[in-house]
């Protein structure tokens, strides 16, 4: 199960990232930008590295 997850999530991370750099709309950019940030922190759970998942959510918020 946890390897299907880490597909799916992985592929949602390289779309949203491509669809994030391709975008010319800074709100649609910015929204796909969390959607990759929140799937790689899916990811860091997956490999149970809570603290890396905790590190890239304060991270990330602060980015936004």
């Amino acid at each position: 199960m946890a390897e299907i997850l880490f597909y799916v999530f992985s592929a949602v991370a390289l779309g949203s990232a491509i669809l994030m750099v391709t975008r010319k709309n800074p709100v649609a950019s910015l929204l796909f930008m969390v959607a990759t940030l929140a799937s790689l922190d899916v990811i860091s759970v997956l490999f149970e590295a809570p603290f890396l998942a905790d590190i890239q959510v304060i991270v990330s918020a602060g980015a936004i």
